[in-house]
């Protein structure tokens, strides 16, 4: 089909916005023929020659690959100033924010090295993306088995080509605060970014924090720091080290210990009665704790009864309680978006049955 052709298709196809970046936006539509959806980027109409340029060599650049992860490209309409290719069901953010803790260790693994050897192809052939973040990370769904898929290569950098030279102006979603210059961006920054992306897609946050001890967070650390000489060399090494993330049961195993000699060593450390009480009576029913994060403010189920705290210093208060039992090793791990354990006469116990943190 020549391209008179296909863009008289178009036109009696029902394109719907779905996506909007600072130069082109991105279309889904149905093609009938093919009774499935595509995807349409086209390049806004204010843009200058520079970006037409950019533009263009982004859809060159896709083209060059032929790998699961990476976005497929398929035809450049010139007359149009737009390309199609493949159409994803989710971005990264959205597939984690809206599966949440159902997401297990073991599917958690998969897309970080679905992610880590798309990237290792495109740094094979002497590219930095240069704008690695949540939202130009896509995700397929085949049944029910996802697939990543790297997009948006607009900021991409071919050291063979001038147009990739961006000017000194910091650039891309995920800043390394080591880059002083956009032009300077390196290999080292993108591994900072490859951080960041791991931490979110086994935890669902976008705040690093290392005071948890997730599974991931000695590799993030590595990738993060502000020393480039102790960061990761290569995805290589990156890849081999999340290869080797498993879940250890014998560490999730829970210590013991003594309620009424516990609500002595929270005493000695200035908490207040208030959270003191509340613990203990969901432990002298057995009831679970369930720490929810919520738009008007936290809740806590203790037992069948629900507890809202008054204010910002009993709100504070109990997420201290909670995290003195998480330093002392009384609760494990905490699932996404909600912290849950269990309270029992004999002491807490972790009361999530997906445990995805080690």
């Amino acid at each position: 089909m020549d391209e008179n052709e296909l863009n008289l298709r178009l036109k009696n196809f029902r394109l719907r916005l779905i996506g909007e970046g600072s130069y082109a936006n991105v279309y889904k539509y149905k093609d009938d023929f093919y009774n499935c959806y595509f995807a349409l980027k086209r390049i806004k109409r204010n843009s200058d020659r520079k970006e037409h340029e950019r533009f263009k060599h982004e859809f060159e650049l896709l083209s060059n690959y032929n790998h699961p992860n990476i976005m497929k490209v398929y035809r450049y309409l010139e007359e149009q100033n737009a390309y199609i290719m493949e159409y994803c069901d989710f971005t990264l953010k959205k597939y984690i924010d809206e599966n949440g803790n159902k997401i297990l260790l073991n599917e958690r693994k998969d897309i970080a090295l679905q992610f880590l050897r798309a990237i290792k192809v495109i740094h094979d052939k002497d590219v930095l993306h240069r704008d690695i973040s949540y939202n130009n990370i896509l995700i397929k769904k085949y049944d029910t088995i996802p697939i990543v898929k790297i997009s948006d290569f607009g900021l991409a950098k071919d050291r063979n080509l001038d147009l990739t030279l961006t000017g000194s102006t910091i650039k891309g979603t995920i800043i390394d605060d080591t880059l002083e210059s956009f032009k300077e961006y390196n290999l080292k920054n993108e591994i900072y970014a490859i951080g960041v992306i791991l931490y979110f897609i086994f935890t669902g946050k976008q705040n690093l924090n290392f005071r948890k001890d997730y599974s991931i967070s000695k590799i993030v650390k590595k990738c993060v720091e502000r020393n480039h000489d102790d960061r990761y060399n290569s995805v290589d090494e990156i890849i081999l080290d999340v290869s080797n993330i498993t879940e250890n049961k014998k560490e999730n195993k829970l210590r013991k210990f003594n309620i009424e000699l516990y609500r002595n060593s929270i005493n000695n450390n200035g908490l207040s009665e208030l959270a003191i009480e509340i613990l203990r009576n969901a432990a002298e029913d057995g009831g679970e704790i369930l720490w929810l994060k919520t738009i008007t403010g936290p809740i806590i189920k203790s037992g069948n009864n629900n507890y809202t705290p008054a204010s910002h210093r009993e709100e504070a208060e109990l997420e201290n309680a909670i995290e003195t039992l998480e330093r002392n090793g009384y609760i494990k791990a905490t699932s996404y978006k909600r912290e849950i354990f269990k309270v029992t006469k004999e002491g807490y116990d972790y009361y999530d049955s997906q445990i995805i943190y080690v």
